[in-house]
């Protein structure tokens, strides 16, 4: 297993697609609401996504598996981004660039503005063993209002983002591949996290902790959760983001996951 985990440009690939696959999934889960009340648009350019959202904006706005084998559809991406009025960026993973495309994209006035962790690992084959006073749960249907106020705090969101946000996490736990999660410390919801899983790919997609209750262990024994979750669902790999040496990154390394790359985000220059 350890050989297979080495990388290479085919695991360097299965990573990506991962990562592009489950923002896509998401964001085409939003987009099927009636009346697509998130302003969800996507669109395909050969072997790269772009997605965007007026109404989310930030991060969901972005262009993935973009490199240089798709340089040629540079303008036609910055068209489609225009005509929706639509701020974005590019993700660029290392080893897929050449200095030629970098300079394009600084012709065309974007500049790097930021670094993104992007971790690897196995599936554990063993049950976490958690502290007496750590829980962890599948979230039910009828507990995405639960969820939602716990992602909210999570994230320090406005309160009156729970009731999408409980929506949309109801709707995607509908599509397969998903899995949610809660953590309680002493019986007190605490945590939140998901797994996706697609192509035996296990995806460490989303984790937040409530402030009350950051620094119990609740991420740490979620990952071990979802790693061990990802063996059973027959996954051979297991991937994450994660901001370069945030509290996640480290969580990920406690939990047997490893550092696979920096993916650089490229976006317009404001000045």
């Amino acid at each position: 297993m350890k050989e297979q985990l080495l990388l290479s440009p085919e695991l360097v690939g299965r990573i990506e697609r991962s990562n592009c696959l489950e923002h896509l999934d998401k964001c085409q889960s939003m987009q099927a609401r009636e009346g697509n009340p998130m302003g969800i648009v996507i669109e395909h350019f050969g072997s790269a996504t772009a997605v965007g959202s007026a109404v989310l904006g930030g991060a969901t706005n972005r262009v993935m598996c973009f490199g240089d084998h798709e340089e040629g559809r540079l303008d036609e991406i910055i068209r489609f981004f225009a005509e929706h009025n639509l701020p974005f960026r590019f993700e660029i993973c290392p080893g897929d660039v050449s200095a030629d495309l970098l300079a394009k994209l600084a012709d065309r006035g974007f500049e790097q503005n930021g670094f993104h962790a992007v971790m690897y690992g196995a599936p554990q084959t063993a049950p976490p063993v958690l502290p007496t006073e750590l829980t962890i749960d599948q979230v039910a249907e009828q507990q995405f209002d639960l969820y939602g106020d716990l992602y909210v705090q999570s994230f320090g969101m406005p309160d009156w983002t729970k009731a999408g946000v409980a929506e949309n996490n109801r709707l995607l736990s509908q599509r397969p591949g998903r899995t949610f999660y809660f953590a309680a410390v002493d019986h007190a919801p605490a945590a939140v996290a998901s797994l996706f899983v697609a192509d035996q790919v296990a995806n460490l997609a989303l984790a937040g902790t409530a402030p009350d209750y950051r620094g119990k262990g609740c991420q740490l024994v979620l990952l071990h959760q979802r790693l061990f979750d990802a063996s059973a669902q027959g996954c051979d790999l297991v991937v994450g983001q994660a901001t370069f040496l945030s509290t996640s990154m480290r969580n990920m390394q406690r939990a047997g996951l490893q550092l696979a790359y920096t993916k650089a985000f490229f976006s317009k220059r404001s000045r």
